[in-house]
C-alpha cells in the first residue's frame, strides 16, 4: 500500500532515531540502531505529512501537512504541544534553529514563516516572500477553419526573446 510507505524522514540531532511519516498523517518512530519500531506512533495530521524537523533540546519534533497546518509534538511522547492552522497554503519545509527555539515553514507559494517556540502559542516573528508561484498555463484557441494560422505569441515567449543568449 503506497499511503503507507515512508514519504517523509527526518533523523533525530542525536542520530538515535528516525521518524517517518506518509501520506496518510501517520508519523512513526524507529530506532535507528536496530530498525524496531519504537513504542510511537500517532496521527499527526489528516492530510499528507509534506516535512518534519526535529529540535536538538527540548525533545520535540515539528511536522507540516499538505492541509496547510503546522504541529508541534513531544518526541517522547507524541503529545500535541501546538498546531497552527488557518494561516497557511500547503506546507512544503519545516526546519527548527539550532536551539530549537524556533523554526521556520515554508510554504507552496514561497512565503517563508519563522515562528517563536517562546511564545504560548508559537507567534510568527517574520513572513517573507521568497519566491513568485509559477504561472498557470493558458489555454490557447487554436484558429478557426479558413482563418490565418499565425501563431499567437505568448508572455512567456515575450520573456524568453528577451533574455540575452548564455555564453558558451
Amino acid at each position: 500500500n503506497v499511503a503507507q510507505q515512508p514519504q517523509v524522514l527526518a533523523v533525530s540531532t542525536d542520530g538515535k532515531f528516525l521518524a517517518t511519516a506518509n501520506d496518510s498523517g501517520i508519523v512513526r518512530v524507529v530506532d535507528f540502531g536496530c530498525g524496531q519500531l519504537v513504542d510511537r506512533e500517532w496521527q499527526a495530521h489528516e492530510a499528507a505529512i509534506t516535512s518534519m524537523s526535529f529540535s536538538r533540546e527540548p525533545a520535540r519534533l515539528v511536522t507540516g501537512s499538505a492541509d496547510g497546518t503546522v504541529a508541534g509534538w513531544d518526541f517522547s511522547t507524541g503529545e500535541r504541544l501546538f498546531s497552527i492552522s488557518g494561516t497557511l497554503t500547503e506546507v512544503s519545509s519545516v526546519a527548527f534553529r539550532g536551539d530549537g527555539l524556533q523554526f521556520a515553514s515554508g510554504s507552496a507559494e514561497g512565503l517563508l514563516t519563522l515562528w517563536n517556540l517562546q511564545a504560548a502559542p508559537p507567534r510568527s516573528l517574520a513572513l517573507v516572500k521568497v519566491a513568485e508561484p509559477e504561472p498557470q498555463p493558458t489555454e490557447q484557441t487554436p484558429p478557426a477553419a479558413g482563418t490565418e494560422s499565425a501563431a499567437t505569441e505568448t508572455a512567456a515567449d515575450k520573456e524568453q526573446e528577451a533574455l540575452p543568449p548564455l555564453a558558451p
